[in-house]
């Protein structure tokens, strides 16, 4: 019998899975990936711009995690928005 599978990798970017499908760029996306969120977002860079609403879920008990994003968010322009 086989194991079930645990997790999941993604193998393509945000950007390349919407080039290889052909689909039409997103205008809102979330992102809740328990730590990987800086990854996420470089994946998406071509794609970010054109969004109109994004939606990112980080765990605050991770400091250098959510310095990284927020310093990455901040140079790209974007709002922080904090909620609980």
């Amino acid at each position: 019998m086989h194991e079930p599978v645990r997790s999941l990798q993604l193998v393509e970017t945000i950007d390349q899975l919407i080039q290889s499908l052909k689909i039409a760029t997103p205008i809102e996306i979330k992102i809740e990936v328990d730590g990987l969120e800086l990854n996420v977002l470089f994946g998406g860079l071509s794609n970010f711009p054109n969004l109109r609403s994004k939606l990112i879920e980080i765990d605050v008990k991770n400091q250098k995690n959510l310095y990284l994003v927020e310093e990455f968010l901040q140079s790209y322009n974007f709002r922080k928005r904090t909620f609980i």
